[in-house]
């Protein structure tokens, strides 16, 4: 249920952030993989907000290094 929770994160804090950045609606939210990141909820909530999303994957080192493939 952490996608839940997750969701609601969002939903309070991410568009606001947005238009306060005055980022429009030409952003990509980048985020890891983690399972409350790839729910199908969650990944329908940013469809119906028509926000893009892209994912990194984590290096041999533990670091996070941008992914377009996943």
């Amino acid at each position: 249920l952490f996608y839940v929770l997750y969701q609601y994160i969002l939903e309070e804090n991410l568009l606001e952030s947005a238009r306060e950045l005055r980022l429009g609606r030409r952003f990509t939210f980048q985020q890891d993989n983690d399972p409350k990141h790839k729910a199908k909820s969650t990944m329908e909530w940013f469809k119906n907000k028509h926000i893009n999303v892209g994912f990194t994957a984590l290096s041999h080192k533990g670091v996070k290094c941008h992914n377009p493939l996943l």
